[in-house]
């Protein structure tokens, strides 16, 4: 036992009280997919008071290598054969820039981000603190993965800041509302007001206008008391027989006798009823017309909201993905693509759909963001219980690079495919067979000659491999 624990601080003295289990690395695999499985990652993290990924980053750093870090369920990678002493040695130089107090030499420190991005360590023993070297490459992991519950990273601090200028934005806009709202009504009512004052004097003049009017036109007056005193039946009946308008005919006129004038022209309509059925039939192929259009639209406005929606979700995961781990993000996907509704196929699909775009291409950090989408992907599929990456969901992945290329003509087909092979997601003979599956679309093609490359590769080192072997 007293083999397996050292002193954090140095030395061979087994009764210091700052002590941690030596390093446990397991060399895995063969060819271009080995890599050293660090067993005890969690222990030693604890001792030190650190986060194992901190532990597990520092070692990629060092050695240049690639890491795979699921702290949930304790797997800690870094890609190629390491030897345990080689290991400890990169362990000693951690200890030195980010646990070791700079003034007592005691590991009794703490991390914490502020808000600027400064990585600052304070020793609980002396109380001293200090900046650690911010130039490593390890800062910019740790900024972007505090220490819980200690520290404020940069975009936490952003996103606080905007949710507070929102906040203020919404107060604001409200008392600017309410007070057009309150000039808007006091406008109103002066223009009430105005229009009232203009209507009675308008009603006075044509009064005084009625008054002074000849009593030919008497004939055309109501008579007295109003329509009280008419009979209604005989009115009605004397307005059908001067006027039959059709609804879906233009109105025909008969000529004007030899002592009639322009004055007495009689209208009329069909009315057989050949013309009544005519104009029934076209009457129910507008309705039809109508309904058709009303279908029409109906479907537009749902495929409309269902796109909304998609929208939604994609924009959704792409900022819960940008600052959580990849347990965090996986478990979001079940939840808005349970399993009951959704195949693994259909989850992976929807994750490739919202995390790996054409306009990100471009943008720094393509590998470690392939790597955490594969983590997601190898996540889903053991929650689906599947040991392994099933094929179907390999070819969607290669098959993904194509719709790609579709919309962009540069994309780094080779790099994307190449992550996805070292992370164990997609397999060499996948990837060989997809190459060499002839595709008629251009964005296949324009995929397979940006991933000539990566084959090349992985043709070269097989050959190798077999003469070596």
């Amino acid at each position: 036992m007293a083999s397996d624990i050292t002193n954090i601080t140095g030395g061979d003295d087994l009764f210091n009280r700052y002590k941690m289990p030596r390093i446990v690395a397991k060399v895995e695999g063969r060819g271009n997919g080995i890599k050293t499985r660090i067993v005890n990652c969690s222990q030693v993290a604890k001792a030190l008071h650190r986060p194992p990924s901190y532990v597990c980053k520092f070692f990629g750093c060092e050695l240049g290598a690639q890491t795979k870090i699921e702290e949930k369920s304790d797997v800690f990678i870094v890609n190629g054969a390491h030897e345990q002493q080689v290991l400890m040695e990169v362990l000693q130089k951690f200890i030195k820039m980010f646990v070791l107090c700079a003034n007592c030499n005691l590991p009794e420190t703490d991390l914490q981000v502020d808000r600027k991005g400064n990585i600052k360590q304070v020793c609980a023993a002396c109380g001293h603190s200090e900046l650690v070297n911010m130039t490593h490459k390890l800062c910019t992991y740790i900024q972007n993965h505090p220490p819980e519950g200690r520290s404020t990273s940069k975009k936490e601090a952003k996103k606080e800041k905007k949710k507070k200028e929102e906040v203020e934005g919404v107060k604001k806009g409200a008392t600017t509302s309410r007070r057009k709202k309150v000039e808007e009504d006091a406008q109103s009512k002066k223009t009430s007001k105005s229009n009232q004052t203009s209507s009675q004097d308008s009603n006075e003049e044509d009064i005084e206008e009625n008054d002074v009017e000849d009593d030919g036109n008497e004939k055309n007056v109501l008579p007295p008391g109003g329509l009280g005193n008419a009979n209604l039946d005989e009115l009605a009946e004397n307005a059908a027989k001067n006027l039959v308008i059709s609804s879906s005919e233009s109105p025909k006129y008969s000529k004007p006798g030899k002592d009639e004038g322009d004055d007495h022209l009689q209208w009329s309509a069909d009315t057989s009823r050949e013309a009544m059925k005519a104009r029934q039939a076209e009457a129910a192929a507008a309705a039809k017309v109508l309904e058709g259009l009303t279908e029409t639209k109906k479907k537009k406005d749902t495929v409309s909201i269902e796109n909304d929606r998609k929208e939604d979700v994609i924009s959704s995961l792409r900022e819960f993905s940008s600052n959580h781990s990849v347990p965090a993000i996986a478990e979001k996907v079940l939840e808005w693509f349970p399993l009951n509704e959704n195949s693994v196929m259909d989850q992976t699909e929807q994750v490739l759909h919202c995390l790996i775009r054409s306009e990100d291409i471009k943008r720094k950090g393509l590998d470690s963001k392939v790597q955490m989408i594969a983590g997601v992907i190898r996540a889903l599929a053991a929650s689906g219980g599947y040991s392994q990456i099933p094929i179907e969901i390999q070819w969607k992945i290669c098959n993904y690079m194509e719709v790609l290329c579709e919309e962009a003509s540069k994309i780094p087909v080779a790099v994307i495919l190449k992550v996805f092979y070292d992370e164990d997601v997609v397999e060499e003979d996948i990837i060989l067979k997809w190459y060499y599956t002839e595709s008629k679309t251009k964005g296949g093609k324009l995929a397979r000659t940006n991933a000539f490359a990566l084959v090349e590769w992985l043709e070269n080192a097989e050959s190798e491999s077999d003469s070596s072997a």
